[in-house]
């Protein structure tokens, strides 16, 4: 038993070194970004100072994943009801047995790409969710903070106060 739990403390530190890391890389900001986990909640765009230099592109990769557990309970006080529906015979009023369980487990991938000073593109994607296994995008976009690409500085002195969205996207 004391071998097991040697083996078992070994493989348990090596993995969340192994998986610590990668997550720890992505640790870097990205321009013009509303965070995906906790820190974006009751934050409905994104910021106009530009607060990070960019300095290449950069790809985050993220996911979210929920499992729920249900135990629900049901009564009925209706009195006893005996009728023949079609060929089976029963009372009406009867309810069907719920048993505790999981449901189907929900997973988003969330890939959000610093393309250029200024330009970013976020895509989600449902991988599993209630009724269906397969994966559907939720949405996607392209945000433009800065087009330095069209080289006027009237459009530069406008982006100050815009952004353009153009896709996809829950706008809250």
């Amino acid at each position: 038993m004391k071998n097991f739990i040697k083996t078992f403390s070994a493989l348990a530190s090596i993995a969340i070194v192994a998986f610590g890391f990668p997550a720890m890389a992505q640790e870097q900001q990205m321009q013009y970004f509303r965070p995906n986990n906790g820190n974006g909640i009751n934050m409905f765009e994104t910021t106009k100072s530009d607060t990070t230099a960019f300095k290449k592109m950069k790809v985050f990769v993220g996911g979210n994943f929920e499992q729920e557990f249900q135990g629900l309970r049901d009564q009925n006080t209706a009195i006893s009801e005996i009728k023949t529906v079609g060929t089976v015979k029963g009372n009406v009023n009867n309810l069907t047995p719920l048993t505790d369980g999981f449901d189907l487990a929900m997973a988003n991938l969330n890939i959000d790409a610093q393309l250029d000073d200024g330009v970013r593109v976020s895509l989600s994607l449902y991988l599993s969710a209630r009724h269906h296994e397969e994966t559907w995008v939720k949405g996607g976009y392209i945000q433009f903070d800065k087009l330095l690409f069209l080289h006027s500085k009237l459009i530069d002195t406008l982006m100050h106060s815009f952004t353009i969205k153009i896709g996809q996207f829950d706008v809250d």
